[in-house]
């Protein structure tokens, strides 16, 4: 779902790799190894999980409605294959292969790729509700000091105090 939300507000999905192919490589190799083709990668990126609104390979896999960020795989004129995303009707992180099976082995280790854990000690569920809990009790208190009308209300009617 982070896909579909980042791509309704225009921003770039995430897991999208560093412009240079993105993966590990181990995945690139054995996709390579295999000879992956366009029909191949699908499967690949459906038992995979990836959502259809995600990528766009024309002729195997077209999108009836273009999200405003999502990743392609298209032959080029000349023979070569293009791998990039597309966002909001430009090419981004654009790659050229010579080979389907290269071009394919790219799109499949972008799109799967799995960010690393972010750094330093993860915080407890509970102490994060606290923090919650505490921000909102804040945002109260602010939204009342705010309004002099209601803390006269509040205070019954008498002086407003701070």
């Amino acid at each position: 779902m982070q896909w579909v939300a980042a791509a309704r507000h225009g921003r770039r999905p995430p897991f999208v790799g560093d412009g240079r192919g993105g993966g590990t490589g181990r995945a690139r190799r054995k996709a390579e190894a295999d000879g992956m083709d366009r029909a191949e990668l699908v499967e690949r990126l459906r038992g995979a999980g990836v959502p259809d609104a995600w990528y766009e390979i024309p002729g195997v896999h077209d999108l009836t409605a273009a999200p405003d960020a999502h990743y392609f795989l298209r032959r080029e004129p000349g023979g070569h294959w293009a791998v990039g995303l597309r966002e909001r009707a430009q090419d981004r992180d654009l790659r050229r292969f010579p080979t389907e099976d290269e071009a394919c082995a790219d799109l499949h280790a972008r799109i799967t790729r799995v960010p690393p854990a972010p750094p330093g000690p993860a915080q407890p569920l509970e102490a994060l509700l606290a923090d919650a809990e505490e921000g909102r009790r804040q945002a109260w208190r602010d939204f009342e000091d705010a309004d002099p009308a209601r803390r006269e209300r509040h205070n019954g009617g008498g002086e407003a105090t701070s």
